[in-house]
């Protein structure tokens, strides 16, 4: 069992006559035991605050993203790629994520089924382009 005076000084309030009555007095319109009660348990809970682990998350979230390393272009990946851009123009990368993201299907099917292969979960299919060549030829 702590004293009151162990309790204020692990609740941080000063050991001054001055600082120990600003601290008692917020308690003095209460009776008796009562105002004991209640003075005791407000130290606890400065107590518990001061002794509580701090809280290892940062006050602001930051979140941040690893960015996946894919593998290189394969050689029909890059030579479907580069005629994607011939024919688009120098907006070619703002169309293709455009198309990606669920925007114009514009894609084709060759360029489509490179980049869900790579990028996309199987038996996901986002654009809706047919994912696989073989699909071409059979719709």
């Amino acid at each position: 069992m702590s004293t009151i005076g162990d309790l204020e000084r692990r609740a941080g309030i000063g050991a001054s006559p001055a600082e120990r009555t600003a601290f008692w007095l917020q308690f003095h319109h209460l009776e008796g035991e009562a105002c004991l009660n209640a003075g005791v348990a407000e130290l606890r809970r400065l107590i518990a605050l001061r002794e509580a682990p701090a809280d290892p998350r940062p006050k602001t979230r930051t979140v941040r993203r690893t960015r996946e390393t894919l593998p290189p272009l394969t050689p029909e990946q890059e030579a479907a790629l580069q005629a994607y851009a011939a024919r688009h123009g120098r907006c070619w990368k703002s169309i293709l994520n455009n198309a990606w993201m669920g925007g114009r299907r514009i894609m084709t099917a060759v360029c489509c089924a490179d980049f869900a292969t790579r990028t996309a979960r199987p038996g996901c299919n986002p654009t809706g382009c047919r994912s696989r060549p073989s699909d071409r030829q059979s719709a």
